[in-house]
C-alpha cells in the first residue's frame, strides 16, 4: 500500500509541475541563404510598430536612339542621337567643308563665356555640381559631340540646348 501511495504522489507531483511549466514554442524555420533576390520592404504595420516609415519610389525611364548616314556626291555625314529622361547626346562626323557653318552658328548661339578654343577644336561646356558637366558641345574639324545632363539644367535650358543640337544635326545632314 505504501508503494501505491508513493507512486500516486509521484504521478500527481509530475502532473502539477507540468501545468506550471511554460510550453516550448517552436522556432520558425530559417530562410535559405539566396543571393540575387531582393526581399520586399516591411509592411506599413511593421513599420508603424517599430517607429519606422518605409516609402517606395517608382521611376520610369524612356530612351530613344537614332543613327543617320547620308552620302551625296558632295558630302558624307553620320549622326547618332541618344535621348533618355536623364540625358541627351549627339555624335556626328561630317566633311570638313561644313565646319565653318557649324562654328558660326555655335558662336552666335552659345554663351561664349563657356567657350574654350584650341588649334583643333572649339568647346562650349558648363560645369554642374562638383565634377559633373551640365552640358558640353565639342566641335572639331570633322566631328561634333554634344552631351546634355537634363538633371543639371533647367527644363527651359534643356529644351533650348536640345533645339540647338537638332539645328546642328539638320545642318550636318543637309546639302
Amino acid at each position: 500500500m505504501r508503494f501505491f501511495i508513493l507512486l500516486t504522489f509521484l504521478v500527481f507531483s509530475m502532473l502539477v509541475s507540468a501545468q506550471y511549466k511554460t510550453p516550448n514554442t517552436p522556432t520558425p524555420p530559417t530562410p535559405p541563404n539566396v543571393t540575387g533576390v531582393t526581399m520586399p520592404p516591411p509592411s506599413s504595420a511593421d513599420g508603424a510598430a517599430s517607429g519606422r516609415t518605409t516609402s517606395t519610389t517608382r521611376t520610369s525611364s524612356s530612351s530613344s536612339s537614332h543613327v543617320s548616314t547620308s552620302r551625296s556626291r558632295s558630302s558624307r555625314s553620320t549622326i547618332s542621337v541618344h535621348e533618355s529622361d536623364l540625358s541627351y547626346s549627339l555624335k556626328a562626323e561630317f566633311d570638313s567643308n561644313k565646319w565653318h557653318e557649324l562654328q558660326e552658328f555655335l558662336t552666335d548661339t552659345m554663351d561664349n563665356t563657356y567657350k574654350i578654343e584650341s588649334n583643333k577644336s572649339l568647346q562650349w561646356w558648363k560645369k554642374g555640381n562638383g565634377d559633373s558637366v551640365a552640358y558640353s558641345f565639342l566641335l572639331t574639324t570633322n566631328s561634333l559631340k554634344i552631351t546634355i545632363d537634363k538633371k543639371l539644367n533647367s527644363k527651359a535650358a534643356t529644351e533650348r540646348l536640345v533645339e540647338v543640337a537638332e539645328t546642328l544635326s539638320n545642318t550636318i545632314s543637309s546639302h
